[in-house]
């Protein structure tokens, strides 16, 4: 019984393995460009720069600048917003005694970034069943408040 567990955990890795390597195999070619435009910028700031006529090229610096400032502040503010809601969903479930507590709470912090994906989801009373031995009525009423609290610090 337990060399046929061994044998499907195997086969279940390697099919992971498989479509994780398949899937950077697959985007690579848009992954390289990005790591040379966040290296050097300027060249490629220049160079769509120059695709304008001359007149517009100071106010086309101007605004790219403007939008280089902003993405930073968005991105800064989107990291401290994902480090919260880790800290607090982590915080949460540790106190409910949830099992893999941390590695939740990352993976809430982590949907933080994505808008599709709710990262109170991660610590509702479906994500703490699956993460739980034996969940009882009480952890599951205390997974709800505290997904219920996630939305309310969302406005949501």
């Amino acid at each position: 019984m337990a060399v046929a567990d061994g044998q499907k955990i195997s086969a279940r890795s390697r099919g992971a393995f498989s479509i994780t390597v398949n899937a950077a195999r697959r985007n690579h070619h848009r992954a390289l460009p990005r790591a040379y435009m966040a290296a050097d910028p300027k060249t490629y700031v220049e160079g769509t720069v120059r695709l304008c006529p001359v007149g517009y090229r100071p106010r086309l610096r101007e605004v790219m600048r403007e939008l280089y400032r902003v993405l930073r502040v968005w991105l800064l503010t989107k990291l401290i917003s994902m480090a919260f809601v880790a800290v607090c969903v982590t915080i949460g479930l540790w106190l409910m005694h949830v099992p893999l507590a941390l590695a939740l709470g990352l993976v809430a912090g982590l949907f933080e970034f994505i808008p599709t994906h709710r990262p109170a989801a991660v610590c509702g009373p479906g994500g703490v069943d699956r993460f739980c031995a034996k969940p009882d009525d009480g952890t599951l009423r205390r997974a709800a408040l505290l997904r219920r609290a996630m939305g309310a610090e969302r406005g949501t």
